[in-house]
């Protein structure tokens, strides 16, 4: 019978009681061996009680592997290349199935740690130890208050709009909230304060808003000291003129005040030098520049008290002196010299000179002989009827001895 008339034996119908004839050419025995002896077998890992290598064997030959364990050695996988890679679906990984160090260059691709791995990766391994499904969850995970060892504030509720600060080495405190216009105050060795700013001398007024503070200067503050200014250019001290204003304020200058004794005094002096042939600096009282008129300079002693009176005026290019406690108008003369109390017997004009060598007074007018428009006649002849007189009194004599300078008609 040839072999091609046999029936057929399934793989999976093999038994003890099937065996394939053997031929030996060398002795001419003929033998027999069991077909299942022809098919290897592989047995699980009794050194562990990890999962086996060999899950379930099918078709006598056909092996389902769950795992590897190596002895003294690696195990290496490696894959031809191309669609001949090896290509082994790890499914799931948990960090606790894996003993001893992985390392990235072990691993030829990548590990998706999203649905590939699960469990706990250690704060040792790079993770943080924790299953939770965040960090830290301050509003839930966390109870209790966190001290300032720690990094918190040792506070369980705060004052709104408050303000913290350190009210030891190891605590926090707060301050109420501030009120408008307030500032902070640094206080020595001591809790910081809310605080208004205030102006001692009243010279600053202070108005307060939300979270503003307006400041102006409402008067002059009291100086202990000199005012100077850096050198450079002139400086005027002036009021300003108000917004909309036509007329400018007044500037008074004026000594100190006394309630008991004399009242301060008042010097305008220029400036002096200390560089020798140089000219201290001059004074000047001058009034402002008009548009259509000169205005007066006017010299007042006892200035809003009833016995005030105007001792000295100029107006224009006139000089007038008086003693006169009312209105004075200066008369055309360059220089015009009033007495206007008559019961104190007191001269109009009063002229000492007390060089010896000089005359009492030097006159310098025009001259012309016998012109009657000369102020200083020259002619030498008999004067005419006598026009009048001006009495003079010299003193300094034992008794006041009253002369008289004779004047005389133009005419001559």
């Amino acid at each position: 019978m040839r072999i091609t008339q046999l029936s057929t034996l399934a793989k999976t119908a093999v038994g003890n009681a099937d065996y394939l004839l053997t031929a030996n050419n060398v002795n001419s025995a003929n033998q027999k061996i069991k077909v299942s002896d022809l098919f290897p077998t592989l047995a699980n890992s009794t050194a562990t009680a990890n999962t086996a290598l060999l899950s379930s064997v099918s078709n006598k030959n056909e092996y389902t592997l769950s795992r590897f364990v190596a002895g003294s050695t690696k195990i290496t996988v490696t894959g031809g290349g191309g669609t001949n890679d090896v290509s082994i679906d790890l499914g799931t990984v948990n960090f606790a199935d894996i003993s001893g160090s992985l390392s990235s260059s072990q691993l030829a691709g990548a590990i998706d740690l999203t649905t590939k791995m699960k469990g706990i990766l250690a704060i040792a391994n790079g993770g943080t130890g924790s299953g939770s499904t965040t960090y830290c969850n301050l509003a839930s995970n966390v109870t209790g208050t966190l001290p300032t060892g720690r990094g918190g504030t040792g506070l369980t509720s705060f004052t709104a709009n408050g303000l913290f600060y350190a009210s030891s080495t190891s605590a926090v405190g707060q301050l109420a909230k501030a009120n408008n216009g307030e500032i902070l105050i640094g206080r020595t060795g001591d809790t910081p304060t809310w605080g208004n700013i205030t102006s001692s001398d009243g010279s600053i007024a202070i108005s307060a808003g939300s979270g503003t503070i307006g400041l102006s200067v409402a008067t002059v503050p009291t100086f202990n000291g000199d005012i100077t200014w850096n050198s450079g250019a002139d400086r005027y001290v002036k009021p300003g003129l108000a917004a909309g204003s036509t007329a400018a304020d007044k500037l008074y200058v004026q000594g100190g005040q006394a309630t008991n004794g004399n009242g301060g005094d008042v010097w305008i002096q220029g400036g002096a030098t200390g560089n020798a042939g140089s000219a201290a600096g001059k004074v000047y009282i001058a009034s402002g520049t008009g548009s259509s008129s000169i205005t007066d300079i006017i010299f007042r002693q006892n200035i809003d008290a009833s016995t005030t009176m105007d001792v000295m005026k100029i107006s224009g290019n006139k000089v007038g002196i008086t003693n006169t406690a009312a209105a004075f108008t200066v008369d055309d003369s360059p220089l015009h010299v009033k007495n206007a109390n008559s019961s104190l017997g007191k001269a109009v004009l009063r002229l000492e000179q007390d060089d010896t060598d000089e005359p009492f007074i030097r006159f310098k007018g025009t001259s012309a002989s016998g012109a009657s428009t000369a102020s200083l006649a020259t002619s030498t002849a008999t004067a005419g009827a006598k026009y009048g007189a001006i009495r003079i009194a010299f003193d300094d004599k034992s008794s006041v001895d009253d002369k008289w300078i004779r004047i005389y008609d133009s005419a001559v």
